[in-house]
């Protein structure tokens, strides 16, 4: 959604749905969410951008399949934020948080 010269808000849903085959306990099917919503503002030689993500403990996608014991795929919640600016002569600078 642009908000004419404000930036741009982003939104989204996703549904998750894995057959109990691919549980680790393999009880029950795997089916959850995750929600998504973002905001970013870019200029000429500036801009920023912050994101955040939420996602319940039975949410599945393949990376949750294939590396189920690394903390940054088994976390329920991210927040990444960055910023750059351009010179003119020097080239550009950002700077990043996840």
């Amino acid at each position: 959604l642009k908000l004419a010269n404000l930036g741009v808000l982003s939104a989204s849903f996703t549904q998750s749905k894995a057959d109990k085959s691919m549980s680790e306990d393999r009880t029950k099917d795997l089916e959850g969410n995750q929600y998504t919503v973002g905001y970013s503002y870019n200029r000429n030689r500036f801009g920023f951008s912050i994101n955040h993500n939420q996602r319940d403990d039975e949410y599945t996608d393949l990376s949750r399949l294939q590396y189920s014991n690394l903390i940054s795929v088994n976390s329920n919640k991210s927040l990444t934020a960055n910023t750059y600016f351009a010179t003119k002569n020097s080239g550009t600078f950002g700077v990043g948080y996840i």
